[in-house]
């Protein structure tokens, strides 16, 4: 189907009739109440010295005023792009797979470069990757403060080292929690809890020498590379 001059002629009209709507607001800030300042609208000499919180429903009500001002900003070059189709014969056709897009559609939306179809995938793929950029932080664990994994082998105290160190005294998941629990001993649950952390070898972590490497008495200390020790090798004793 192709568009007739004269539903070219009405979908014009409409878009010339936002696009004159949109360019009196913005030529006057008054449309969106940008005209007097924070201070003025509040009748206070400044606002540096309240709470937030005091005016925390003038700082909202300003926030909205300057979004909708960018919105008709956006929409305005969206019309803008539309009329342009228009001149060089483009317009009603998708941009995305060809089709021609019906009329209801125009008359809904005059300024649409899409077909239904293709919008709703388009806004499909823009919720998937238009994410917070907190996220980037969140995965892997610890963010930008985990450099276990950098390209240099950094091999310092970083931020997952911060967090086994507190956790060590406990954290919201419990011992029935962890698959490997067995019932006898607790068991740290956190990543990575059986890293080694100042020591390479379990032997390492749990012999006491001195500064010189003389072993001191009583030799040894009853700790967690202790027990793992003898576990590993097999060993019944009581550890």
């Amino acid at each position: 189907m192709t568009l007739t001059n004269a539903q070219l002629k009405q979908l014009r009209s409409q878009l010339e009739e936002e696009l004159s709507d949109i360019r009196d607001r913005l030529d006057h800030t008054d449309g969106y109440g940008l005209d007097d300042s924070l201070e003025t609208t509040t009748d206070e000499l400044s606002n540096y010295d309240n709470h937030p919180g005091d005016i925390g429903s003038e700082v909202f009500e300003r926030g909205k005023d300057l979004a909708l001002r960018e919105h008709d900003s956006i929409r305005m070059a969206e019309i803008d792009a539309a009329m342009e189709r228009m001149e060089d014969g483009t317009y009603g056709v998708c941009q995305h797979c060809g089709t021609e897009i019906s009329f209801a559609r125009l008359q809904a939306e005059p300024a649409a470069n899409y077909c239904v179809d293709c919008r709703e995938e388009a806004d499909e793929r823009e919720v998937q990757a238009n994410r917070p950029v907190e996220e980037n932080f969140l995965y892997p664990g610890f963010g930008r403060s985990d450099l276990d994994n950098n390209d240099e082998d950094y091999n310092g105290f970083d931020g997952e080292d911060a967090w086994q160190k507190v956790a060590v005294f406990g954290t919201s998941t419990t011992n029935e929690d962890n698959p490997d629990y067995t019932g006898n001993e607790v068991q740290h649950n956190y990543i990575d809890a059986d890293e080694r952390i100042g020591y390479v070898e379990d032997l390492e972590g749990f012999l006491i020498a001195d500064m010189h490497g003389n072993p001191v008495a009583p030799g040894f200390v009853r700790n967690e590379p202790y027990r793992r020790a003898f576990e590993e090798a097999g060993d019944s004793r009581d550890v």
